[in-house]
């Protein structure tokens, strides 16, 4: 699996990723910080992550799909934390489909 080749070879970049992931659950979950200026800093972070790292954006977009599955799941228990859950399903999303273009265009 491609999560293994790219975070055995870079232990850091994984590392890193799993503490993005973490404190965007965290947010969701606990924190509720309603600021917004987490919903730009961290998928900027994460995508300059990737972009040093040279990781595979299908980390990415398979990321902020389980947020999309989260997000149906907790449709029916909660509503403020699925829509939580869907900002970052988003972000992630987004930022991974732009990670992709720019790749391509930079192919080009």
């Amino acid at each position: 699996m491609f999560f293994n080749q790219d975070f055995k070879k870079k232990p850091r970049a994984g590392q890193i990723f799993m503490a993005l992931v973490f404190f965007m659950l965290a947010n969701a979950f606990w924190l509720k910080i309603e600021s917004e200026v987490v919903y730009v800093i961290l998928p900027i972070i994460w995508i300059f992550t990737e972009r040093h790292f040279k990781i595979d954006t299908k980390i990415t977009i398979i990321s902020g799909l389980f947020f999309l599955f989260l997000c149906a799941v907790f449709m029916l228990i909660n509503e403020t934390l699925a829509s939580g859950l869907a900002a970052w399903a988003f972000l992630l999303l987004l930022s991974g489909t732009a990670t992709m273009i720019f790749q391509k265009r930079a192919e080009f």
